[in-house]
């Protein structure tokens, strides 16, 4: 739920800064847009707060989402 007409939230989770940066252009307008660069930067920022939606690469180093 939002709060004090918030921004909904998005998460981005790419290896690829262009990616990220191409989403997060495209998306910042009506939303707030925090990106991680790795699944495990992603694990940090999402023990601190939640995301109204979460947009992941599937096939990243590490950890993927496949």
């Amino acid at each position: 739920m939002l709060k004090n007409n918030a921004r909904p939230t998005i998460l981005i989770i790419d290896d690829e800064e262009q990616v990220r940066r191409l989403l997060a252009d495209l998306l910042s307008a009506e939303y707030e847009c925090v990106q991680a660069s790795s699944a495990e930067e992603a694990l940090a920022v999402l023990e601190t707060r939640a995301f109204d939606l979460v947009l992941s690469d599937i096939n990243m180093t590490g950890i993927t989402g496949a």
